[in-house]
């Protein structure tokens, strides 16, 4: 899968550091690198030795390794950007201005733009946009007979990726919840049985074998039962940043097991692999 290549990523690297005065991106000391490397638990570990802009390189580099997002940028280089580029992060609407333009330059010789939605939020577009849309569009026929289309996935798609921004913003119960929403979600639409208990009876009779089944109904039935996840509860959840991982990654795992077990279009093995990674996408 491409990456950014390493003149892109040093020139990135300066944009955590700050190094230039007048540059559109505020210097940061060492210690407000280390503060600003901290806020990212789900990236690959860094060596920490070295200067600055050796420290914010290994960082990228690091960040270069995970998989492609929708962008086609890789998805912790997504997460570092939206961070560098937060709205937060500058002293006026100028400054801000100023960084989105530089990333944009940074970025534009490998097809990808920066752009801003209407609430001010940071968003990465590929050329490759009309790619992937038609991917969205593409038919699909499931082992049930019936058929669907890419696009009809999305709800799954957006339960999960609720799923990882609530686990970066510390609230790990609306992770889990959304996370096993996210197999319901893709469940239903699988099977085009609304209740989840039927859908998973219909799952198993298409070909999902039975073991696996019980493991997505016990995953289904811990979130019901925890206080707090599905309903509201007296006591405060007891759900830990290792619980909302695990329900996360299980979610996912499952969905795209149950994509490749309950699908039976004819599809080019790459094909099948960007799809795959459409969905896993935050």
């Amino acid at each position: 899968m491409p990456r950014l290549g390493k003149a892109r990523l040093v020139r990135l690297a300066t944009c955590i550091t700050g190094d230039i005065d007048d540059d559109a991106v505020d210097y940061r000391r060492l210690v407000d690198l280390e503060e600003f490397f901290a806020r990212f638990d789900d990236i690959p570990a860094w060596n920490a030795e070295g200067t600055r802009n050796t420290k914010a390189l290994r960082f990228l580099e690091a960040c270069n390794r995970t998989p492609l997002g929708t962008s086609r940028l890789p998805v912790a280089i997504e997460s570092v950007l939206t961070e560098i580029l937060s709205a937060g992060e500058f002293k006026d609407e100028a400054r801000r201005d100023g960084a989105l333009a530089l990333v944009g330059r940074i970025l534009k010789p490998d097809g990808i733009a920066v752009e801003t939605d209407i609430d001010g939020e940071v968003q990465f577009a590929s050329s490759a946009s009309s790619k992937r849309q038609a991917l969205i569009d593409v038919e699909l026929h499931t082992a049930f007979g019936a058929v669907l289309h890419e696009s009809e996935l999305e709800s799954a798609r957006v339960h999960y990726a609720n799923a990882r921004n609530m686990i970066r913003a510390g609230d790990y119960p609306n992770a889990a919840k959304e996370a096993v929403c996210s197999v319901e979600a893709f469940l239903v639409t699988l099977t085009g049985e609304e209740d989840f208990k039927r859908a998973l009876r219909v799952a198993s009779k298409g070909g999902l074998p039975k073991p696996l089944a019980g493991v997505i109904e016990k995953l289904y039935a811990w979130r019901g039962d925890e206080p707090g996840i599905a309903h509201g509860g007296k006591t405060v959840p007891s759900v830990s940043l290792a619980d909302a991982q695990f329900a996360v990654n299980m979610a996912v795992v499952i969905n795209l097991y149950l994509r490749e077990r309950l699908l039976t279009d004819e599809r080019s093995d790459q094909q099948g692999i960007d799809e795959l990674i459409l969905f896993a996408l935050p």
